[in-house]
């Protein structure tokens, strides 16, 4: 009985030093808000990026049906990747009740070390009183491709947030054309760098 007695008081102390470990790594670790509200950490530089977005069909599901949304798991389709930010297509539906577009939405998760940079879709700007945050992504082309053809007029931002996510219209027309790759521009995402203090 003794025995058993201090295997269990072993176990417990162990599980409590696991949650000790987690809450000092959650403290210790940066977050993104952290980052961008410069608490503990300092923002050295925003330089603005395009980034090309490339959707392979045969990623997509074979039996794509327009008339429901698809969603899909954050590491299903990578559409672009940092060792530190990854942006991922997060769903796909009508955009309203307007069956000439599709509405792709987007989304990042982040590695964040002490120091680095990251991609997000707006710019942080440091007010006396807090943070602000711009949001000035944009399709300046508006065409998107496959290997062959170039579709004008078809691509545009519909809508940012919550957070870093970001939706873009697509025309149906693009999908049903296309022959396997589908690509388009979306300009002035916010390449941040960042330090800590």
């Amino acid at each position: 009985m003794r025995r058993n007695t201090k295997f269990i008081v072993l176990i417990a102390v162990l599980i409590c030093l696991d949650i000790a470990l987690i809450l000092i790594r959650g403290l210790l670790n940066p977050s993104l808000n952290k980052i961008t509200e410069q608490k503990g950490y300092t923002i050295t530089n925003q330089t603005e990026k395009s980034i090309e977005i490339t959707l392979d069909k045969k990623e997509l599901p074979s039996d794509l049906n327009f008339d429901k949304s698809i969603s899909f798991k954050k590491d299903d389709i990578i559409i672009y990747q940092t060792d530190t930010s990854t942006m991922y297509l997060k769903s796909i539906d009508y955009a309203n009740s307007d069956t000439e577009y599709m509405s792709l939405t987007f989304d990042f998760y982040y590695d964040l070390p002490q120091e680095g940079t990251i991609i997000v879709p707006y710019d942080v700007i440091k007010e006396h009183d807090g943070t602000s945050y711009l949001f000035v992504i944009a399709t300046d082309s508006e065409q998107a491709r496959d290997k062959s053809k170039v579709f004008d007029d078809a691509v545009s931002i519909h809508g940012q947030g919550p957070s870093e996510q970001f939706n873009v219209y697509l025309k149906k027309d693009v999908f049903t054309e296309a022959e396997d790759v589908i690509s388009f521009v979306v300009d002035n995402f916010n390449e941040l760098s960042y330090k800590k203090k």
